[in-house]
């Protein structure tokens, strides 16, 4: 059986390898399977340390030597929260980032297909006895959307209920809808 100091010693290796590796991580290019990969070896490390930390302490002969390696050991178990705690963060900027993107693909999908809609509109006119019927637009209630991103799904889903999926719109008053509600950087990304 190994000597459980020297596993140690090696175990504080590649917990210091991991340290560095995640501290110089680029959270601009991160990726999630780079996170997977280090949450894993976090957790395989911690198990280890755990066993060997049981080992060691089933060796001291005193109350002394078990106060000794509690510690020593609780730099090592420090290091190891720190390297779960930038892992955790590197996965919150990869999750937002996704949201993100996300976003602004729905928004970018909502803009060609209003810009569809509304070409569509301009080349078919309604029939003259169908816009005598609809000469005033509804009074509707909608939220302000700026582009924070964490009101993005709520935003949508509720735009969606209230103009989007209702088929006596047409592109162009759906459009006049969401350019009302829109603000800040959300508007400029949609009237760019």
């Amino acid at each position: 059986m190994s000597d459980p100091k020297r596993v140690r010693a090696g175990l504080k290796g590649k917990l210091t390898i991991l340290s560095k590796t995640v501290a110089n991580v680029d959270p601009t290019k991160v990726v999630r399977a780079n996170i997977a990969s280090y949450t894993k070896t976090v957790e395989e490390l911690k198990t280890q340390i755990d066993v060997n930390y049981s080992l060691l302490e089933q060796q001291c002969a005193d109350d002394n030597e078990v106060a000794k390696l509690v510690s020593e050991s609780d730099v090592i178990f420090t290091d190891l929260i720190d390297v779960e705690t930038t892992t955790g963060m590197l996965e919150d900027i990869v999750r937002r980032a996704e949201t993100a993107e996300a976003a602004a693909a729905d928004l970018k999908k909502y803009e060609e297909q209003a810009k569809i809609n509304a070409t569509h509109q301009v080349a078919n006119p309604p029939p003259a006895s169908s816009q005598g019927q609809r000469s005033k637009l509804p009074q509707l209630t909608l939220p302000t959307f700026a582009g924070n991103l964490e009101e993005w799904l709520s935003f949508r889903d509720r735009f969606n209920q209230v103009v989007h999926k209702r088929t006596e719109l047409s592109g162009a008053e759906k459009m006049s809808y969401l350019l009302s509600v829109l603000e800040g950087p959300a508007l400029e990304t949609i009237q760019a």
